[in-house]
């Protein structure tokens, strides 16, 4: 090789070195786990939402049915609107003073339905304030929705 070749070539040293490539790992490292973070916080409230309209849905639907019931003609006072709430028997039901409570698992959420005969008696004898609630557990603490009411059995 001649020394005006050997001059022409000239050696590229632009190449990478270890310390960029492990900082470019360390801050591809850092956006990964932001994402991830995001990702993880819009799972969690994802899950929350889902369970707050099936929850809504449930007592939704439960509101609807008494409605339903207070409707009907053969419901005109507080007995046979109980009646007509534990038609099938699977609701356990307890009176405490002026509240019927009804209580039952179903869909995955456990139901209490509260019905007060003296909430509106100053306005009327056949306005009955209805409260129904879904609960995460069998203990009745954790709540997951609720819905109130006014039912008028005229």
């Amino acid at each position: 090789m001649s020394d005006e070749a050997s001059k022409k070539i000239s050696y590229n040293n632009t190449g990478t070195t270890l310390v960029e490539l492990l900082i470019s790992i360390v801050i591809l490292a850092f956006v990964i786990g932001i994402f991830l973070s995001v990702f993880q916080y819009s799972n969690r409230t994802n899950i929350d939402t889902h369970e707050l309209v099936d929850g809504t849905y449930v007592v939704q639907t439960w509101m609807e049915k008494l409605y339903a019931i207070s409707e009907s003609s053969s419901v005109t006072d507080i007995s046979t609107l109980k009646d007509q709430v534990n038609s099938d028997g699977s609701f356990s039901v307890t009176v405490s003073g002026s509240d019927y409570t009804f209580k039952k698992e179903t869909d995955g959420f456990y139901i209490m339905i509260t019905i007060s005969t003296d909430t509106y008696a100053s306005l009327s004898s056949d306005l009955y304030k209805v409260v129904v609630r879904a609960y995460h557990d069998s203990a009745y603490s954790e709540l997951a929705a609720i819905m109130e009411g006014i039912i008028n059995l005229d």
